[in-house]
């Protein structure tokens, strides 16, 4: 089921509360370290059928990617998050060597950010060491895993929007803008007493 928020108007939402109000607001995005599960890989090596994208920006689409979309309290959320190059030719990107490429948002049942686990805490707070520039083949993809239950709070029963952003880096002669993916809503079943989940 799509999320009823557009992914867009939460971020514009976003920006509007916080730029008048010096507040964070409920669309932040946290920097955390994920997996790198392909690099510059082909369409061949990414089910590119089974996601939907983000607008895209200066070339870059971001897209996130979760299997199911129910889940029991205390079971696994892996999630997915993809960076294609929309382009007929090659793209510059930054690549930190902390591994933190994508800002993930996390809204719980109640619209707010939410709450990092300790294990999250401790992937935000990773201080980056450099970043170095790499290449992205035209229509190729970075794909990245993040254990979301280990990252966020997942214990509320009830529907989190999931959604995350690359970042371009600023240079000389642009200003620095993101490519917001698309938002999944994920959903947390409260616990009954027949104990099964519907998928």
């Amino acid at each position: 089921m799509k999320s009823s928020i557009p992914y867009l108007a939460v971020f514009v939402c976003c920006a509007a509360i916080s730029f008048l109000t010096d507040h964070n607001c409920c669309a932040d995005y946290v920097m955390l370290r994920g997996e790198v599960v392909c690099l510059d890989c082909d369409q061949q090596s990414e089910n590119d059928g089974a996601r939907s994208w983000g607008m895209t920006e200066r070339g870059f689409q971001t897209s996130v990617y979760i299997s199911n979309k129910v889940y029991a309290v205390g079971e696994s959320i892996a999630t997915s998050v993809s960076l294609k190059n929309t382009l007929d030719r090659q793209i510059p990107f930054g690549l930190p060597s902390t591994m933190a490429i994508f800002g993930l948002s996390v809204l719980d049942p109640d619209g707010k950010p939410a709450a990092l686990t300790d294990y999250g805490q401790r992937q935000a707070h990773m201080a980056f060491t450099g970043v170095s520039s790499g290449q992205l083949s035209s229509h190729h993809f970075l794909t990245m895993r993040y254990p979301l239950d280990r990252m966020f709070d997942f214990t509320k029963p009830g529907k989190y929007l999931v959604t995350a952003r690359y970042c371009i880096p600023k240079s000389s002669d642009t200003n620095s803008v993101c490519a917001i993916s698309n938002t999944v809503t994920v959903e947390v079943a409260a616990a009954s007493s027949g104990g099964s989940i519907s998928r």
